[in-house]
């Protein structure tokens, strides 16, 4: 069937059986109904088909050094969209002098051309007026969203909660997926989520409509993937959108860069403020690491980060593979710490966190191990705990010259990986550079990131928090 009539046939169905489908809903959980909109409200709102942030419908966007709003309307590239931007994009048309190497976001309506309907479009979002705002999504090319964004926002990964605790809009989410509204999160670190209108997971289109008109969620983010089902959302005519941008440290996975998909974020949901404010902190304690580093002149160690190890003879790695391709917790270390991967970028592993041998990690024998826990810790964790955890996954590494030199760490992914791992990074630096880096100041930038930047209790005791700090071998209490 072609595209464009299977989209119609989906938006047919899902009027008729949208009503049938919330009844069903709303008996599976009790929040349902709670934020209830008329879906007539946002009905037949505008879409731009030809662009669904898939490879081949436009340009890759090109990249811009220090770039960090990547989104069209930005046309001097500076962060922010304001008068400035009317005036260049004013001269650029005069001119006749748009080159989209220098210029990308000059093209508002991104339809490949910079003309007079790029000045109406670019005045649209200066006045806040319902338009489509273009932006660059993970993969590298255009999205859109509905802009002023109304409604409630849903989350399909926690990476969502924690940029909007950073942004302060917490407030907007009421809904999640099932995994997280449940099980796999606190209350401790997200107030109310276990309260959230939990919207499930595997859905068809139809019931997937029902859940959002029951939780009043316009927009789902969290790790930005774009599924079959969010574009078919996307694409009904209803105003649903999936906020195309992964939320966590995972540098390489994604085309935008973390720090810009903040600031993106930021400006979509009309918080700046907080984005740039983040954005200094960021940037300030990066470059303090990286200072201090440059005058040290040290040499640089080898590393191997095992991911979540659970037996004696096989390991995950997270790792470089030969197309880039990274976690958040390898990047974290790679790109700020002076120390250089051991093993070699793989050109077999589809997935950045692959499986190996430790009997071949030992022939590889790097001078540190940082162990990347995952699953089983959270932020209620007790140190006790934790380091119990870690210290089993560590013994499964004692014939490397690491263990026995006590070199080796552990850190949560879910902390480590993520735009926390900045102020968790400067903590792991006091433990294995401790003449240049004070344990005190590490504690300290931990301390500042979640009273500042999240909604955990100023009360908690972060030294007994398993799920948010740094482990070392033989140190059984922080």
């Amino acid at each position: 069937m072609d595209k464009k009539y299977m989209a119609i046939a989906i938006v047919a169905v899902a009027v008729i059986l949208v009503a049938v489908a919330a009844v069903v809903l709303m008996g599976q959980n009790g929040k349902g109904g709670d934020n209830k909109y008329d879906l007539n409200d946002i009905a037949n709102a505008e879409q731009n088909t030809s662009i669904t942030g898939k490879e081949g419908c436009y340009d890759k966007f090109p990249a811009i050094e220090e770039c960090n709003l990547v989104i069209y309307g930005n046309v001097n590239n500076d962060m922010d969209i304001d008068n400035s931007d009317m005036t260049a994009l004013r001269k650029i048309i005069a001119d006749n002098s748009w080159d989209k190497n220098k210029n990308p976001f000059a093209d508002v309506n991104c339809d490949g051309k910079v003309n007079n309907s790029d000045v109406t479009a670019l005045q649209k979002i200066l006045n806040k007026e319902k338009t489509l705002l273009y932006y660059v999504n993970s993969n590298g090319y255009p999205d859109y969203i509905h802009y002023p964004v109304t409604g409630k926002i849903g989350i399909n990964y926690d990476y969502g909660y924690m940029c909007a605790q950073i942004l302060g809009n917490y407030d907007q989410i009421t809904a999640g997926t099932a995994r997280w509204t449940q099980e796999k999160v606190t209350d401790t670190m997200y107030p109310g989520v276990h309260s959230f209108y939990n919207m499930g997971d595997g859905k068809t289109v139809e019931e997937a409509l029902a859940a959002y008109q029951n939780a009043g969620v316009t927009v789902i983010m969290g790790t930005g993937s774009t599924y079959d089902l969010n574009v078919a959302l996307h694409e009904s005519g209803y105003g649903i959108d999936c906020l195309n941008l992964r939320f966590d440290q995972v540098i390489n996975l994604s085309y935008v860069p973390p720090i810009a998909r903040l600031i993106t974020a930021g400006f979509i949901f009309d918080q700046m403020d907080n984005a740039l404010t983040f954005y200094n902190w960021w940037n300030n304690l990066n470059n303090k690491i990286e200072t201090i580093f440059d005058a040290a002149g040290l040499d640089k160690k080898t590393f191997v980060v095992p991911y979540n190890t659970n037996q004696a003879v096989e390991t995950s790695v997270d790792d470089c593979l030969s197309n880039g391709r990274t976690m958040g917790d390898y990047t974290n270390v790679r790109d700020n710490l002076p120390m250089t991967p051991a093993l070699t970028p793989s050109s077999e592993a589809t997935g950045p966190c692959y499986t190996t041998t430790i009997e071949y990690l030992l022939t590889v024998n790097p001078d540190v191990l940082i162990i990347s826990m995952w699953g089983s810790l959270t932020d209620a964790t007790s140190y006790n705990d934790a380091y119990a955890v870690f210290k089993e996954k560590a013994d499964y590494f004692k014939n490397f010259d690491a263990y026995k030199k006590g070199d080796v760490y552990g850190v949560c992914y879910e902390t480590f990986g993520t735009y926390a791992g900045v102020a968790v990074l400067y903590l792991l630096c006091s433990y294995v550079y401790p003449d240049l880096f004070s344990e005190e100041d590490g504690w300290n930038y931990v301390d500042y990131y979640f009273d500042n930047f999240t909604l955990l209790d100023k009360k908690t005791d972060l030294k007994n928090a398993g799920g948010l700090i740094v482990f070392q071998l033989n140190r059984t209490k922080p």
